[in-house]
């Protein structure tokens, strides 16, 4: 049994007692009688919880841990119950013997007063205590569940720069760059100087991204920058893109990565599945107290799978979950004329410190 599952069953024992000593009101002819009754019941019921209580401190102290069959268990807990009961009933009628005769009530007096007071106050104390336990307990339960949300979160964005990482290494991705700047190294050497400078430019932000939860959005569009200016050189025509974002929202801090990943999966599967290519659009602003983040392309349409596909999706669904829970969330739809939004809703959050716009734009339009 469970500690949630005992302070439960101590509380309805408490109750039940006493509504079993109120009953005898509407049986008794006389009022000291219903009075002696209702003290024993009290006396019997508050002597059993409190016996039984030690005996479950004890069993979960030093034995819970090292009985590992639940059969043993089971056993020595119904032996501490059958011992409460015995020793709890004992004791209830040696403590009401001691102030009046059980077989005949006499007419009350101060005993009867303190002895129904004390019961009603150790029953009090009694539902005082495992209501503090138990909401002790459900806060406890609450930091554990907050700190394994912590822990997931960690993990999640150190799996999400593997994933990107891993994305721009793979042999596919670096077969296709190798080709393009072995195509251009001779005739267009700018370009694959370009090439070396946005990748070094990514490898250099993934590697050194910040332990803590968010990066400006300004740091998030250079990094969509340099990945699309790649893609842009490797797909020449096939693709275009345009990122516009709203001056103001240059220092606003978000977590790292949910822009790239968007406009990624775009690309993959929305314009390089494409034969004519597309064109990739990348467009944030405030709306009120929001901040909306929308990636469009114009390729092939989203599916189902696409909604789904991969690490990288889920990995963004569960940050905004973790970082913003109901107040933030992603959605993917496929667009009448053709091709696929990703929007993401965020709550405005004001930046900590100001920053000076003019020196320190955004990443600006490239088509």
């Amino acid at each position: 049994m469970t500690r949630r599952r005992w302070l439960a069953a101590v509380v309805l024992w408490q109750i039940t007692g006493l509504l079993i000593g109120l009953s005898r009101a509407f049986v008794q002819d006389f009022v000291h009688e219903f009075i002696a009754f209702l003290i024993l019941c009290l006396t019997f019921t508050n002597a059993i919880a409190i016996i039984g209580t030690i005996f479950w401190l004890f069993y979960e102290r030093f034995l819970a841990k090292r009985i590992k069959q639940k059969q043993i268990a089971a056993v020595i807990l119904i032996a501490f119950v059958v011992a409460s009961v015995y020793l709890g009933t004992e004791g209830a009628l040696a403590l009401v013997g001691s102030v009046y005769d059980i077989n005949q009530p006499q007419e009350m007096d101060m005993r009867h007063a303190y002895l129904l007071v004390a019961n009603l106050i150790i029953a009090m104390i009694i539902g005082g205590a495992y209501f503090v336990a138990f909401m002790y307990e459900q806060q406890k339960a609450n930091i554990k569940r907050k700190m394994r949300e912590v822990e997931n979160l960690k993990r999640m964005q150190t799996e999400s720069k593997l994933e990107i990482l891993q994305a721009k290494i793979n042999p596919h991705f670096l077969f296709n760059t190798l080709n393009t700047m072995l195509d251009l190294i001779y005739q267009k050497p700018h370009l694959v100087e370009s090439i070396i400078l946005n990748l070094s430019g990514i490898y250099r932000k993934l590697l050194t991204l910040p332990d803590n939860e968010f990066i400006t959005l300004e740091e998030e569009l250079k990094l969509v920058r340099e990945y699309l200016e790649i893609e842009k050189i490797r797909m020449d025509d096939r693709l275009e893109f345009q990122i516009s974002a709203d001056d103001r929202l240059a220092n606003l801090e978000i977590p790292p990565l949910v822009i790239t990943i968007l406009v990624e999966n775009a690309v993959q599967h929305g314009i390089d599945a494409k034969r004519r290519g597309g064109q990739v659009f990348v467009l944030v602003y405030k709306e009120g107290e929001r901040v909306i983040v929308n990636v469009r392309d114009t390729g092939g349409g989203t599916s189902r799978k696409r909604e789904q596909s991969g690490f990288g999706i889920y990995n963004v669904h569960q940050r905004l979950n973790l970082l913003y829970h109901d107040e933030a969330k992603l959605t993917i739809s496929r667009l009448a004329e053709g091709g696929t939004k990703a929007t993401i809703n965020l709550p405005y959050i004001v930046p900590n410190q100001e920053m000076n716009y003019e020196s320190h734009p955004l990443p600006g339009k490239k088509t």
